[in-house]
């Protein structure tokens, strides 16, 4: 009878680990000669645009800047897939890096310019091509296979985005409608093109705010703007609200991950600054109070989160001694990992089965 107490004794010391667990803390780790950082995968590997004005991958503390690096050039890398492969711009045009082969993915017939923003595990590749100088430019979205180049189209106005691909080849973005007056936000397939449209919140609205799709992940679930922050599923709509800083103007969201995490910005009034915020499983977090308090950072702008809760973004940040605040990018890891809870809690089961069977024998 007293082994079976102290082996649920080890169950309960497990589930209170859990519990710690669920209070999130974060560490801040600076990311060296960045300026900006925009993606992460689950190995860790981040990029984004360093110094010298070239893109970079980052992962354990070494940073190594994308060929070319002769100086010339100027390129920036917006997204890295699970295999390693890393898009973004390099001289004005898409482009794909695949361990040495760098791939000129090109522009649409017709444009000048164009950037690659997002690359799936399976190589497919999204992004916009551009006409004219801002603020006279027209963008439009593309979607990149096998060296094709795809026009992906609009609602019958000029513009459009494509903003990210799942591992379905799912794209979602934004395209003006015939009216030019909004744009609304898409999923796209295959082909074909389909209007995500409007949440309840303005369906029936006579002068609704335009929407968005952000992100979407393996799930098939869209992360849309629309007057404030929803997750769109096959038709089905869910506002992600901010009861826990109700001074908020308004949500501003980034990206989400395959769990259904989400980060963004909360927005204020003017004179004061917006402060990023990671929402989990209903509840909204400020990024800003799960850093150590004596961590010498300020976040400003959160980017990207893998499937273990990783978080890029940028930030003002102040070396010891220093008086002056300096600008750059940051990786948020979760204290603890996920790894070694699992561990601590394996190890904990363990010993207390096996101290169990040593008592009966």
């Amino acid at each position: 009878m007293f082994s079976r107490y102290l082996y649920m004794t080890f169950i309960l010391l497990f589930v209170c680990c859990a519990t710690a667990y669920a209070e999130l803390q974060y560490q801040v780790i600076a990311i060296d000669e960045a300026i900006q950082a925009f993606d992460i995968n689950n190995a860790g590997q981040v990029v984004g645009f360093g110094q010298y004005s070239r893109g970079f991958v980052w992962q354990d503390g070494i940073i190594n800047h994308l060929e070319p690096v002769d100086g010339s050039h100027y390129s920036s890398a917006y997204n890295i897939n699970e295999y390693g492969q890393i898009v973004g711009r390099l001289d004005g045009h898409a482009t794909l890096w695949s361990g040495d082969t760098i791939t000129d993915i090109g522009v649409l017939p017709g444009y000048s310019y164009s950037q690659a923003l997002d690359i799936n595990d399976n190589g497919q590749v999204i992004g916009h091509s551009t006409y004219g100088d801002y603020p006279y430019s027209t963008d439009r979205a593309f979607f990149w296979e096998n060296g094709v180049m795809q026009e992906i189209g609009t609602f019958g106005g000029a513009h459009s985005q494509a903003l990210a691909i799942n591992n379905k080849g799912q794209v979602v973005g934004w395209a003006d409608l015939q009216d030019q007056l909004r744009a609304h936000a898409f999923i796209w397939e295959n082909g074909v093109m389909t209007e995500i449209g409007l949440s309840p919140e303005y369906q029936s609205d006579p002068d609704p705010p335009g929407s968005r799709a952000l992100d979407i992940n393996d799930k098939g679930q869209v992360l849309v703007g629309n007057g404030g922050t929803w997750i769109w599923e096959n038709g089905n709509w869910t506002k992600i609200l901010a009861e826990y800083m109700p001074e908020a103007s308004y949500i501003r969201s980034r990206a989400m991950n395959n769990v259904g995490d989400i980060i963004g910005l909360a927005i204020f009034e003017e004179d004061t600054p917006s402060r990023p915020f990671l929402w989990r499983d209903g509840t909204i977090y400020d990024l800003s109070t799960l850093i150590p308090a004596d961590s010498n950072w300020r976040l400003r702008e959160v980017y990207a989160i893998n499937d273990y809760g990783w978080i890029v973004g940028t930030g003002s940040y102040k070396d010891e001694g220093d008086i002056n605040w300096k600008g750059g990018a940051f990786l948020l890891t979760p204290v603890p990992e996920p790894s070694s809870f699992v561990a601590l809690g394996l190890a904990m089961f363990g010993t207390g089965l096996g101290w169990v069977r040593r008592k009966k024998k």
